[in-house]
């Protein structure tokens, strides 16, 4: 298989696990595009994917659904600084200048002609469950409603 070969293979067993799932998503097979919503405990979570034929490797991300406001960015900086030094996989980028907190996994397939179905639910399963277990976390600590002091000694090591 070539790059492309490659890429459109794992951009379909991706949209094969979320056919299994039986989810709702929009997807561009002339971009190799995913999106779709899945609610949380307590937050909707939007989830995209993309596939880069270039590097043969694929980036989901979600965006957080709110931003910190000015006066509490550094907040947002370090409580996402204490979350993804005990993260094993994924992180959380954030932009202090607008605020915004993404959640970015990305995985290669470089060279590899088959992908387990397991590889796209484990990377799903881990998305959605580190998502959804920080997202309202962040949402207190923007909202003033969780010091980040707080933040710290509950989720910091």
């Amino acid at each position: 298989m070539d790059n492309r070969e490659r890429t459109v293979h794992a951009y379909e067993e991706f949209c094969k696990v979320l056919d299994s799932r039986n989810w709702h998503y929009d997807k561009n097979d002339e971009n190799l595009k995913v999106n779709l919503e899945i609610r949380g405990d307590d937050l909707t979570m939007d989830i995209y994917a993309s596939f880069d034929e270039k590097h043969e490797r694929m980036y989901v991300i979600s965006h957080l659904p709110f931003a910190f406001p000015e006066d509490r960015r550094l907040d947002g900086a370090i409580a996402s600084s204490v979350i993804n030094y005990n993260l094993v996989d994924g992180s959380f980028d954030y932009n202090i200048k607008n605020g915004r907190m993404v959640f970015r996994m990305t995985n290669s397939f470089k060279g590899c002609d088959e992908i387990s179905p397991e590889l796209f639910d484990y990377i799903i399963d881990c998305m959605l469950y580190t998502v959804d277990e920080y997202n309202d976390k962040f949402f207190m600590v923007s909202m003033g409603a969780l010091s980040l002091d707080d933040f710290i000694a509950k989720y910091g090591n």
